[in-house]
């Protein structure tokens, strides 16, 4: 499935879906009630009555448990992550750390890769996270399969190469699809986001601003929830 810019998949751009609209067709096919949805997305529960209605309309849906059997047919869809960039090549070897990263994203919240500038931190970390997002078994391992439902909110990738230190909580929020409130403090927003988000987050390029992305993510994993952190 094909996804456009802020992610959505392909139908909802057709239908003239929004992201704030995506984001309550998510909650709702979590089976989460209007007053739920109006905590989360910290907005009124008339908004989210009217995006209900919105959605129900553009998705030609009958009812409401139509509505949530289609975000989460979409949802199963899309949780490879659109935000991971296409490798220009396929990668050789790494079989034994891909498994051993797989092995260790089961069972840790955090895992931080190391190692000198171009030996190849990037590469490895997008086949793995490729590897997490994978719905299908066959050519890596069980364990990729068994990750991929585990991360039903899909991959998700902060780049942080291009960013200032000021700059890494916006990457970060942008990352987990965090809009903005007025009235809400951003980091609030996005601990809210994480502690329900189920996703595999993926910070790569952190060693030039590794104070400021070390408290974000200690920020995000003291949430709870089920996030995981591959830096």
């Amino acid at each position: 499935m094909r996804h456009h810019e802020g992610g959505l998949p392909d139908r909802l751009v057709r239908a003239g879906v929004t992201v704030r609209e995506a984001e309550v067709l998510w909650a709702v096919a979590e089976r989460l009630r209007n007053r739920e949805i109006a905590e989360r997305l910290h907005v009124s529960v008339r908004t989210v009555e009217s995006h209900i209605a919105a959605l129900l309309r553009k998705l030609d849906a009958p009812d409401r448990a139509a509505l949530a059997e289609t975000g989460a047919r979409l949802r199963r869809s899309a949780r490879a992550g659109s935000a991971l960039p296409a490798p220009l090549t396929s990668l050789v070897g790494r079989a034994e750390e891909t498994s051993e990263l797989l092995a260790l994203l089961g069972s840790h919240r955090l895992v931080t890769l190391i190692g000198p500038g171009g030996v190849g931190k990037t590469r490895l970390a997008l086949h793995v996270a490729e590897s997490a997002g994978a719905e299908s078994a066959g050519a890596e391992s069980a364990g990729a399969t068994a990750l991929a439902d585990r991360f039903p909110g899909g991959v998700r990738m902060a780049d942080l190469a291009p960013v200032e230190p000021e700059s890494v909580g916006d990457t970060f929020a942008r990352a987990l699809g965090v809009v903005p409130e007025p009235g809400w403090p951003l980091r609030d927003i996005m601990r809210e986001v994480a502690a329900v988000s189920g996703c595999l987050l993926l910070a790569d390029n952190c060693e030039h601003v590794v104070a400021e992305a070390a408290e974000i993510v200690a920020d995000l994993l003291g949430a709870g929830g089920a996030l995981r952190v591959l830096a």
